[in-house]
């Protein structure tokens, strides 16, 4: 068995290269203005796993930045309610 990253999908018959896709979920589509996180990650195992870890941070930091948005908002939201 080999190793396994989650998010990455292997290349197949429409595509020749890794990528990551990632869902973004409903509640943050509107910070982010998309329905999936995805980047190539190159065209073998080597150049996706040396990608990896910079564009799940990247995308990591993109959902926190969204979900702190949305928090902010919901907070805004309940001070004006009081």
């Amino acid at each position: 068995m080999g190793l396994v990253l989650k998010y990455v999908q292997e290349p197949n018959a429409s595509r020749n290269h890794f990528r990551y896709r990632r869902r973004v979920s409903d509640s943050l589509k509107p910070y982010l203005g998309k329905t999936e996180l995805i980047a190539a990650l190159g065209n073998t195992r080597e150049a996706a796993l040396k990608a990896y870890p910079a564009v799940h941070a990247a995308f990591e930091r993109e959902l926190m930045l969204a979900k702190k948005a949305a928090k902010a908002k919901a907070l805004g939201s309940i001070a004006t309610l009081t």
